[in-house]
């Protein structure tokens, strides 16, 4: 009886070391691979696609020509090959160090609503149908809290990601990519419940520069996640091409498109769902514009410069230590806070009426025989608020304007002032001070 015991454990033990010393070879099967595309292939509209799947002992996992489509929401990603660098016995010895993983050429394709909808056509409604006859299943919503007592998997997790050569394609309308050419590169890392990562991107040529730095600090346990995220990103533009993003703006809304140059730096701070400060300034030169809003009108803009420093401390708590825009229409200088029911805003700054008048003259619907050559209008303005009451000030005035109408110059030295002081207390509203004066008559 023993020795039958002792046969059958070293037959077992011997049948165990073969599936343990072939295992590589079995999860690099098509038959175990097929199996697993089966069950991720359950929900009706998505596909994913793996060519083949290898792993060994010491090689680490290989997958190539990756496919994922959801034409229902005009999403498509393709990857050449994905390698990670721990073998089996790696991550035997380590499960928790998952080691590198490189993603080979990555593209990701969005397709706007109305084409996502067509290239889906009736695989929609064929899953509907699906859906229909088959049982329904309860799903959870989703839980944005640690379990209490428990620490997050994130926290003994490593794990390193790098993208390279990847590129995003957004079609529209006309299936045409929307931005601009260029490579996109990504290093990603966790470890300690942090995730630090580094994103370049790199026009075509070398013509433009983005790159995106910072960290994410994931939350402890018994804290919600969304709640108690802290992060912070560091932008910085070079001779980015603004145009592919305003002709993707311009299929959402009515907003002119055009070109231009975007240069400066941001950095985003932010903790949890209602803490973020920016901080920084944009540079966008030769900036051309037309259509949108702007009708027949087509402005030039050799520079405008933007610098804010701002944000929200909690979700009623918004602060603007200053924004200043510069450029040739003019300057404006803000800055203010607001703080539930209560908070003050000033501004102030001055406009060259002859760019508007030149670059707007459809918008501002400028006589044919009319035209500035100087002029220039400068204000300023306060806005409090004390709980249901409010009060603006504002003044403005018009100086050295001078021009042509009706082919017969014209010059004011001081063509016009306005000074208003008005308050809002509930739905009632007082004016106390309105006074306008010209060169020729005065309101008051």
């Amino acid at each position: 009886m023993k020795k039958k015991i002792l046969i059958f454990s070293v037959s077992i033990g011997l049948v165990a070391c073969v599936l343990l010393f072939f295992l590589p070879v079995l999860l690099s099967s098509d038959f175990v691979l097929k199996k697993i595309l089966d069950r991720v292939n359950t929900r009706p509209g998505i596909t994913l696609q793996v060519k083949d799947f290898n792993v060994g002992w010491w090689q680490g996992p290989s997958c190539t020509a990756v496919t994922y489509s959801d034409p229902e929401h005009g999403l498509q990603a393709t990857v050449d090959q994905i390698t990670g660098d721990h073998g089996l016995l790696a991550l035997l010895a380590a499960p928790k160090n998952l080691g590198i993983f490189r993603i080979q050429t990555p593209i990701l394709t969005l397709t706007s609503r109305s084409q996502a909808e067509k290239q889906s056509g009736n695989s929609t409604v064929s899953a509907e149908k699906t859906q229909s006859q088959s049982p329904a299943i309860k799903q959870s919503s989703p839980v944005n809290t640690v379990d209490a007592g428990k620490s997050p998997f994130w926290d003994t997790l490593a794990v390193k990601l790098v993208v390279q050569e990847g590129r995003v394609v957004i079609q529209g309308k006309e299936a045409v990519n929307a931005v601009p050419e260029g490579s996109i590169s990504l290093s990603a890392s966790l470890a300690e419940g942090t995730v630090k990562y580094d994103l370049h991107w790199l026009g075509k040529d070398e013509q433009g520069k983005l790159t995106a730095d910072g960290f994410i600090n994931l939350p402890a346990r018994q804290q919600d996640i969304l709640d108690t995220l802290v992060t912070r990103m560091h932008l910085k533009v070079s001779d980015f091409q603004i145009a592919p993003l305003l002709t993707i703006a311009a299929r959402q809304g009515n907003v002119p498109t055009g070109a231009g140059l975007l240069n400066g730096e941001l950095t985003f701070s932010g903790a949890g769902r209602d803490k973020l400060d920016v901080v920084g300034n944009l540079d966008c030169s030769n900036l051309d514009l037309s259509g949108g809003v702007l009708k027949k009108d087509h402005p030039q803009l050799q520079k405008m410069v933007v610098r804010i420093d701002g944000g929200k401390k909690d979700k009623n708590n918004w602060y603007l230590t200053h924004l200043d825009i510069n450029g040739d229409p003019g300057t404006i200088a803000a800055t203010g806070s607001f703080d539930g029911d209560n908070g003050q805003a000033r501004f102030s700054g001055s406009v060259q009426l002859p760019f508007f008048f030149t670059q707007f003259p459809h918008l501002l619907k400028v006589q044919q025989d009319a035209s500035v050559n100087t002029g220039t209008l400068t204000f300023s303005g306060e806005l409090t608020r004390e709980g249901l009451k409010q009060q603006f000030i504002a003044d403005a005035a018009v100086d050295k304007m001078a021009g042509m109408l009706n082919n017969r110059p014209f010059s004011w030295g001081k063509a016009a002032t306005l000074s208003l002081s008005a308050a809002q207390s509930g739905n009632e509203i007082t004016v106390d001070n309105l006074e306008m004066t010209t060169s020729f008559a005065r309101l008051q």
